[in-house]
């Protein structure tokens, strides 16, 4: 953390500056990047004074901890603490009273073996009783069969769907993302898949659409399937198609998103609008609009079947930027609405024949539902 942490902060500056050092400033980003810079700035500070500050402390009578910020230093009392729960990063001391924060304990301490061997043996493993508990829920359930071994059964076929879904889910878009060929085969399959999870997960009473990470769950989720299916679907219009014109692109995103929001919503008892269930339906909408933006846009560009509008521009500069994924820039002369200098991402293979001074041809189509796209082609 003595190395990392300044060298991550200088990093994040950079990305909550870097859109000021060019012209014309692009406000859009600036206000997105700016602040998301300077809060992980803010995080690397904290972890670069905590390293040495933070500390977690076992008692006979109570547990605690310190902290480089003071909000942060919290303690319980041992008839205070119900539990404790894990994950791959940390230890969950969770008080019986509901009011009171848990104690987050971070993986990453020293003594960590000597950590889960007094927390263990002190307290219950709430992962453990959760899990149990929805087990014995499940194999009492008659509505699932009349005797243990059909509801077994069921339970087992329900886990096998699922892993279907997710192993299934997760291939199609790494063919999406990587290597989308043929084309409208693997969008199609993207966002059949996308749809077929969210049935089976509303219709198959054991699969459940989201799991909690912290909790080990008798129920079999699908949260992988739709993940991988919206971000897939959504990346690749974003990367393939060039919109003109946002304007027309907002109602229709809004009201699909919404729709398809509440059905999944409608009469699922996982999802509520209190407590944790609110953060739970915002991941689940979040990735419901990746979901509908690259539905919205494929159907948009793909099924467009507008004459164009034809420019001839010239290439002013060229420009590429790398880190997980690199992108590739010309930067133009004026035309329609874009003003001179203003850059488009082009594919890797354009870029690398196109040069500077060279002309080439911008297509401006109308869109099949209205939502103004364009294409750049080489003379």
């Amino acid at each position: 953390m003595y190395i990392f942490a300044p060298v991550l902060a200088v990093l994040f500056g950079w990305l909550a500056l870097f859109t000021y050092f060019y012209e014309p400033i692009n406000w859009i980003l600036a206000t997105i990047f700016t602040p998301l810079g300077l809060f992980f700035v803010g995080i690397m500070v904290v972890a670069f004074l905590d390293i040495r500050k933070g500390t977690f402390v076992v008692e006979d009578e109570k547990v605690y901890t310190t902290s480089s910020l003071k909000f942060y230093c919290r303690s319980l009392y041992n008839d205070e603490i119900k539990g404790f729960k894990s994950d791959d990063k940390y230890l969950y001391i969770v008080p019986k009273d509901e009011k009171k924060k848990s104690i987050l304990v971070s993986k990453y301490l020293g003594n960590q073996d000597e950590i889960c061997l007094i927390i263990g043996e002190r307290f219950d493993d709430l992962d453990q009783l959760e899990f149990e508990k929805e087990a014995e829920e499940i194999l009492t359930d008659e509505t699932l069969g009349e005797t243990v071994i059909e509801r077994q059964d069921k339970l087992n076929t329900a886990f096998t769907v699922a892993k279907v879904l997710n192993w299934g889910t997760g291939f199609i878009a790494a063919w999406v993302i990587f290597k989308p060929e043929p084309y409208q085969y693997a969008i199609i399959a993207c966002s059949v898949a996308f749809i077929i999870t969210v049935i089976v997960a509303k219709f198959f009473p054991l699969i459940r659409l989201y799991s909690d990470k912290v909790s080990i769950s008798a129920y079999p989720s699908v949260f992988w399937a739709v993940m991988t299916s919206a971000i897939g679907i959504g990346l690749r219009a974003l990367l393939d198609f060039e919109i003109y014109d946002y304007r027309n692109l907002w109602m229709p995103l809004v009201v699909l998103s919404l729709l398809m929001w509440v059905i999944v919503l409608f009469r699922n008892k996982q999802f509520s609008l209190k407590g944790e269930g609110i953060l739970v339906s915002l991941v689940l909408l979040i990735f419901v609009v990746v979901y509908a933006y690259g539905i919205i846009i494929h159907i948009n560009c793909q099924m467009d079947t507008s004459q164009p509008q034809r420019y001839a521009v010239t290439v002013k500069d060229k420009t590429k930027t790398s880190g997980k994924h690199t992108s590739y820039h010309l930067s133009l002369t004026q035309w329609g609405k874009h003003e001179e200098g203003e850059e488009v991402t082009v594919t890797q293979i354009m870029y690398k024949e196109t040069e500077i001074g060279d002309e080439i041809e911008v297509q401006l189509y109308k869109g099949e539902i209205e939502i103004p796209w364009f294409e750049l082609f080489k003379k």
